[in-house]
This record gives structure tokens, sequence and C-alpha cells, in this order.
């Protein structure tokens, strides 16, 4: 555990709405599947307690297929502990033991939410006063499996995502896609990425960098709406991680800019949350110390292009790297 590989791209997407029940899982009948995907050679991040001011989040990335599934329960009437306490029971007799298990402000609340690999809207919601977490782990004879389950109330449903790691060498064939649901949008998924984007080589990105003062990392992939970095091999973060760790008095900072729709506090606090995303995401690969990146925001303040097309709107949207460090 705690691997530092990229994500390659052998992935299987889907997503839609279809009513069903997952395999071997215990589910309310009339659970509406929201999402599935599969990712052969992912990586997944494991809550191992709560989150801390002084500590942070302690955590595994365990690498292997991973599977991650989200449904909608339409019963208001059963509540998130309910719900949690009927899952565990099955995946106690399926093999597994707890890990860690928590519940909304006992998990660390806000930071512990954003600290974890969570779906975006309208696939996941979280409603930070009323979510349950737990990681359970199976050992076997490849390797152990691990299952983590985030349960949360939303208005008039309970919302369930269920991630499931298996070791390397194996395959997860229980994952079925559901049916894709032609009134649902093209974007309602995210897609993981396997990108390396134009341009993007280990020289171009460092020398660039060095000659220009800041780079567009054009390479990126966030969740449709979201400021979650879709995993991936990116090849502008590998150059960057490996230039950082082969020169520590370097510092640099990502920037996150967006285009012009909507008001500009919001655009703020979204560019600085898309930051930060690429600034954990780099991090956790490389181990770096967190003096030696940041993350900032300028909303629409710096725009490449206009933003009255579709094109110019999407070439703002983007996050840059600068170098801070002075001689």
């Amino acid at each position: 555990m705690n691997g530092k590989g990229f994500i390659p791209a052998t992935v299987m997407v889907c997503a839609g709405l279809s009513h069903g029940i997952a395999a071997a899982q215990s589910l309310p009948d009339g659970a509406i599947v929201t999402f599935q995907q599969t990712v052969a050679d992912g990586q997944s991040r494991i809550a191992l307690g709560p989150w801390r001011a002084d500590t942070g989040l302690p955590f595994d990335l365990v690498q292997g297929t991973v599977t991650t599934e989200s449904w909608q329960v339409p019963d208001p009437s059963i509540s998130t502990q309910q719900l949690l306490a009927l899952m565990q029971s099955q995946i106690q007799a399926d093999g597994f033991d707890a890990i860690f298990s928590c519940a909304a402000a006992d998990c660390g609340g806000f930071d512990f939410r954003f600290a974890i690999p969570i779906l975006p809207e309208p696939q996941m919601h979280v409603d930070l006063g009323d979510f349950r977490y737990l990681a359970a782990r199976k050992p076997g004879n490849e390797g152990p499996e691990f299952l983590l389950l985030l349960i949360s109330r939303g208005p008039g449903l309970v919302y369930v995502q269920r991630t499931k790691i298996l070791p390397p060498s194996q395959k997860d064939a229980t994952a079925k896609a559901p049916p894709q649901d032609p009134a649902a949008g093209a974007e309602a998924a995210p897609q993981t990425a396997a990108v390396t984007g134009p341009g993007l080589t280990a020289q171009s990105v460092v020398a660039d960098l060095l000659k220009d003062g800041a780079v567009a990392l054009d390479d990126l992939v966030f969740a449709p709406g979201a400021a979650r970095l879709v995993a991936g091999d990116y090849a502008s973060l590998k150059d960057l991680g490996e230039w950082l760790l082969a020169n520590p008095s370097i510092t640099i900072a990502f920037v996150g800019h967006t285009d012009a729709t909507g008001g500009l506090d919001g655009n703020i606090a979204l560019s600085k949350r898309r930051a930060e995303s690429v600034r954990a995401f780099l991090l956790d690969l490389f181990k770096l110390p967190a003096g030696q990146v940041a993350a900032e925001g300028m909303g629409y303040l710096a725009p490449r292009a206009p933003n009255d097309t579709p094109e110019g709107q999407a070439k703002n949207r983007r996050v840059e790297v600068i170098v801070t460090s002075t001689p």
C-alpha cells in the first residue's frame, strides 16, 4: 500500500439511471443505480481514521482493480445508520472485517468529506451533518480486497457510494454496467483520464515553466461541474513531481482559473478548489513536502481568450503552474 504510481488507462465507464440492487449487496428494493465505473490498474484512498486539524487524514493508497458504484435510495424513512447496518451485515457475511467506521462530525466533517474520493453531484450527495463511512478488508491468497462505503442523506433520498478494490491480479467479475439512459446527459459521469496533452512532455513543461514563469496544464481533467481532479496518468504532473523531487529548494503554486459564467466569488472559490485538488494529487503521488506546493484561485480575472464563445470559455477553464521560489 501507499503506492506512488500513476493510474494507467484501462477503464470501463457507463452511467445512467436504472433500477436494481448490486450483486451480493443488501440495498432496499427500488434502489436506483446512478453510476458504475471499473478501472484496471487503479488506486483509491482509504481513510484509516478521522481527519484532525493537527494531523490531517490518516490513509493508505491501495492499488488494484477499482470499481466505484453509486445508488439513490428513494426511501426517506430509512436512516443512514440503518442502511449502514443493513449493508455492513452483508459485508461481514462476505468475509470483510471493518478497518474504520465513522459518522459526520466524528469523521472530521467538511475536511474529511473533501479528503476522500467522492463522486460529484448528482451521482453522490453528501450532507455534512448526516453521512457515514465504512472501510473494510477481506484477506485473500492473491492479496486483500477492500470495500469502502459512504452513505448520506439527501432531499427525500439516501445516497450510497461503494468502492471495491481487488488485488492487481484480479478482475471484478461482479461489476455490471447499468444500461444507458438516453435522458441522462453525456456528462453525467466523470471520466477516468489517460491523457498527455499536446506538447506536454518531460522537457517542455519544466522548460516552458522556467522560460515563461507560468504554464497552463491543459491535460488535466475535472469531473463535470465539480472541483475534483479525475484520476488519471497526467504527464504534466508526473514531470513536475519528478522535477520537484530532484530540486527540493524549488517551490511552485497551482493557480485555478474559470470562465466568466456566474459570480466572481463563486468562481474564485471553485478555481481555488480545483487548484487544491491538483496540489493534493501531486503531493499524494510524490510525497512532497506540503510547503513545496501551494494552491490559489483567480476565478475569471485572468482570461486567456474571450468569454463570448464556448471555445474561449473552455480555454479559460484551466489550472496553471507558476514558480514561487526566488534566488
